[in-house]
């Protein structure tokens, strides 16, 4: 009998340990990770895969949003992306498409039809040539989804998905493409969990440590 509870103990220790090492060892979801590298960043929504910017002067369209989204998106901008070593300018005049780099970074936009019941989608659409960094990514919000996940006339809940989308958007992914493997809703990852009842209004220490390695 004592043997038995001897051997119980110390498999409790060693989940304990486990658990306790994996809470605090960072992942890195910071496209290519060693569990997901997409390659060459492709354009358009069909196979997308989530891109890095490619620069740390990010220049950002809001003023076709709704106002509570586009108060949500700017909020999440202001607390947490612009807390990074990223430089977030705003501009009312987007450029959509160039062949001088002088594109608008991410372009924020209404598209109440995206497919999958999606509150919204991400993509590159004007890459930068070879590897993992996009141009111009576009950040499109469907209206009835989101309201029908959270109060969408509160700036506030809209954060949640102004922050997972726009790390998207600087190449931060979700937990099943991390290195290590993690849940999607693994705390640290914060506002880049998934699904959206698990999403946070604010990126978390990890993914500003990431961003700042990357930018």
């Amino acid at each position: 009998m004592r043997r038995k509870r001897s051997s119980r103990r110390s498999t409790y220790l060693f989940v304990v340990f486990a658990i306790v090492f994996i809470a605090c060892d960072p992942v890195d979801n910071m496209v290519p990770t060693a569990t997901y590298d997409p390659g060459d960043c492709h354009e358009g929504v069909i196979g997308a895969e989530v891109c890095q910017a490619d620069n740390a002067s990010d220049s950002v369209y809001t003023a076709s949003l709704s106002q509570a989204l586009r108060d949500g998106v700017e909020q999440t901008l202001n607390q947490s992306y612009e807390t990074t070593d990223l430089d977030i300018q705003y501009t009312t005049n987007p450029v959509y498409s160039a062949d001088n780099n002088a594109e608008t970074d991410i372009i924020y936009l209404i598209n109440d039809n995206l497919p999958s019941n999606a509150l919204a989608r991400t993509y590159c659409e004007d890459r930068d040539g070879g590897g993992v960094q996009c141009d111009q990514h576009y950040v499109e919000f469907d209206r009835g989804t989101i309201c029908a996940t959270w109060d969408c006339t509160n700036p506030d809940e809209n954060q949640r998905v102004g922050c997972h989308e726009t790390g998207h958007a600087v190449g931060l992914t979700h937990g099943s493409e991390a290195y290590p493997v993690v849940p999607n809703d693994y705390g640290p990852l914060y506002c880049l969990r998934t699904p959206a009842a698990a999403t946070t209004r604010n990126m978390g220490a990890d993914n500003e440590a990431l961003i700042n390695a990357t930018y």
